[in-house]
């Protein structure tokens, strides 16, 4: 079974249209065919207790969908989808004791997305994930080409703790530092976004 997840429920809106709603507390939970959909909410703990939670009920999962709204650093643009190749946080640091920046105790320094998906999806542009309970208005220090959000990586920390693949599709809705950013990420929140749904029945055919 694979298992959809999302922080907003605007962010699978074609999912949700005809399916059914099984559970409202303590998360929405959508079942549909072979797969389910829960609405996490917005922030890491929400992230994390709601996958926890899904992972912990629905015994044959053998794959994690995480689809969502992100922001973009340039030369990414709004609308463009693209793949998480790896993920970490921007606002976890115990690199005064020896771990890299991001990197939790006993954990990889990067949480990686398995390189069958990455294979499998060459028109997407890979790019790296750095979440934290900050809406993002300046740049990160890195040289990647990145995406934050957040939730993404804690969907991926309590993957890597079950030992469930994951593979996280996300379209920026916003590029972040850009004059005008907020009213940018508002306009794109309210338009129609039926080419997001048209991704999420791409992935699930593929995988």
């Amino acid at each position: 079974m694979k298992l959809i997840i999302a922080a907003m429920q605007e962010e699978i809106k074609g999912y949700i249209n005809g399916a059914k709603l099984v559970s409202e507390k303590p998360f929405l939970v959508y079942e549909k065919k072979d797969t389910i959909a829960i609405i996490s909410g917005i922030g890491k703990v929400n992230a994390a207790a709601s996958l926890t939670y899904a992972l912990t009920k629905y015994k044959n999962i053998d794959l994690i969908i995480n689809i969502g709204f992100v922001g973009g650093y340039e030369p990414l643009e709004q609308k463009d989808i693209v793949i998480v190749k790896n993920s970490t946080y921007h606002d976890f640091d115990l690199s005064f004791f020896g771990y890299k920046k991001g990197q939790v105790p006993k954990m990889p320094e990067l949480f990686e997305t398995d390189t069958k998906f990455l294979d499998k999806f060459k028109n997407y542009k890979k790019v790296s994930l750095y979440t934290g309970d900050t809406f993002m208005t300046e740049k990160l220090i890195t040289e990647d080409v990145i995406i934050a959000d957040m939730e993404g990586t804690a969907y991926y920390h309590v993957a890597h703790l079950f030992n469930t693949p994951i593979l996280a599709i996300k379209v920026i809705s916003d590029v972040i530092g850009k004059n005008n950013q907020l009213d940018d990420y508002k306009a794109f929140e309210s338009t129609k976004q039926d080419y997001i749904d048209d991704v999420l029945k791409t992935i699930l055919k593929e995988v």
